[in-house]
């Protein structure tokens, strides 16, 4: 997997702000294509650069960490719109499931119905 290098400025205490244009520390990462592609596509779709992009998300990780949630526990990687797909595709699941549960029980109240006429005989 190829990296690509790119400059990103990056606050030494994770707060990022206009006001502390002194306590910026410069930073070169090297990120896997893939990787660099995603964040490029993030940043356009949140209206940030590439850098704000980052810092926000690195920000995001240590307020977790801050509200004791482990990045074990977090949802690392994983982007709202798959998140949103994951829980449309349970949703369908479900109502696949209830559907079947529907068809039973209707077919449950006919064999009801046809042994109590059965009865009746």
């Amino acid at each position: 997997m190829k990296a690509i290098e790119i400059d990103v400025y990056l606050p030494s205490l994770c707060l990022y702000s206009a006001r502390m244009e002194d306590d910026i520390q410069k930073t070169a990462l090297r990120l896997p294509r893939d990787l660099h592609r995603k964040v490029h596509e993030a940043a356009a779709a949140s209206g940030r650069s590439m850098n704000a992009e980052i810092v926000a998300r690195l920000q995001a990780s240590f307020a977790d960490e801050e509200r004791g949630i482990p990045g074990s526990t977090r949802m690392e990687g994983i982007t709202v719109n798959a998140f949103e797909e994951a829980l449309e595709k349970m949703q369908q699941r479900f109502q696949s499931s209830l559907d079947i549960i529907k068809r039973e029980a209707a077919e449950l109240e006919r064999l009801k119905a046809q042994v109590a006429d059965s009865g009746k005989s």
